[in-house]
């Protein structure tokens, strides 16, 4: 009966042995993750300094290069963009004025494994021609928290598996404290702009086939969305003169039209039935034509007004100044997250 009860004791002894040593080395290979998972979240701030040695696509157009930045296999797309450079051509080079600072959200919960920074150059800011593109990893400076910036030069090829040289693009990364939770819904807003975009161009290019044989026909060489975009601010004007003209429009609808539905609903059973078998009877046909034009109208003013407001010329003029204030102290007290 003592033998039985020491084996039993030995082989119990056995298996907390067996238990710990496997405890130990799930342990020694789950560290690296538990210690990935531990980094924070934060922003990536990367600037844009230059690019060389860019090859010119927009033939017989002033190329104006702009420069992508995209954070890979963090869930939702996660990019930002500078402004244009005017007569950039093949070494633009990026200040402040020009947006040049681009900030990505960190979530360490969805990037577990390396950071890599896809780099992309196009000739526009219609995004429509491709220069090059590349990647720089930045998983050393998120890990370590670095705050300073770090310096990088940007290998871009026509493509990632392509070994064709397009030109090289100069940039510094630094990792900073994380955006308060509830200004990333604005980040979120400025995404659905992008779609909203895209969206409205190709709306247009699908109106631009339809009127292009008449185009083509009288020889109109007269494109409204080049026209557009090589005049922002001629654009936003009429923009803002056909949101003027539907506000005008509107309030002289409303000041008449408050006024009428409180009678009517006050003196409803007096009038209705009078009012509709007049109105079959003698209403001239003008009146409802005259009343729908004007709601269409009115509509397209709207629509025109707010496409104008919400444009991408107008919205980098507000990154430009939101970046501004993010810069002064009180900025970076209202917008980011304290530091550890």
């Amino acid at each position: 009966m003592a033998k039985a009860e020491q084996a039993t004791n030995i082989a119990s002894e056995q298996l907390n042995t067996n238990m710990k040593g496997n405890k130990s080395s799930s342990g020694s290979e789950a560290a690296p993750e538990q210690a990935w998972l531990g980094a924070r979240d934060g922003t990536i701030h990367v600037h844009i300094l230059r690019a060389e040695n860019l090859p010119t696509l927009d033939f017989g157009k002033r190329q104006e290069p702009v420069v992508q930045v995209e954070l890979e296999n963090s869930g939702s797309r996660n990019v930002g963009m500078t402004d244009p450079v005017p007569q950039g051509g093949a070494a633009p080079k990026w200040t402040q004025d020009l947006n040049n600072h681009i900030e990505l959200h960190y979530d360490a919960s969805i990037v577990r494994k390396s950071i890599v920074l896809t780099v992309r150059a196009y000739a526009d800011a219609l995004c429509e021609d491709l220069i090059g593109t590349g990647q720089v990893d930045i998983t050393t400076i998120v890990r370590t928290q670095e705050s300073e910036p770090t310096d990088y030069k940007v290998r871009l090829r026509e493509s990632l598996l392509d070994s064709t040289t397009q030109g090289d693009v100069h940039l510094n990364v630094a990792f900073g404290p994380p955006m308060r939770r509830n200004l990333r819904v604005f980040q979120k807003i400025a995404k659905l702009f992008t779609y909203r975009d895209q969206l409205v161009r190709a709306i247009m290019d699908g109106i631009f086939r339809v009127i292009g044989p008449i185009i083509a026909k009288y020889q109109l060489n007269f494109d409204i969305q080049e026209f557009a975009y090589r005049n922002p601010k001629f654009s936003v004007a009429i923009a803002a003169i056909l949101g003027v003209v539907a506000a005008g429009a509107s309030a002289l609808f409303l000041l008449f039209a408050i006024p009428t539905a409180i009678l009517a609903t006050i003196t409803f059973p007096l009038w209705i039935f009078p009012f509709l078998g007049i109105a079959l009877v003698t209403s001239p046909l003008w009146v409802p034509i005259v009343l729908l034009v004007g709601l269409f109208l009115s509509c397209i003013a709207f629509c025109c007004a707010g496409l104008g407001v919400t444009s991408p010329g107008v919205r980098r003029k507000g990154v430009w100044w939101t970046t501004q204030f993010k810069q002064t102290d009180v900025g970076r007290r209202v917008v980011y997250d304290k530091g550890d």
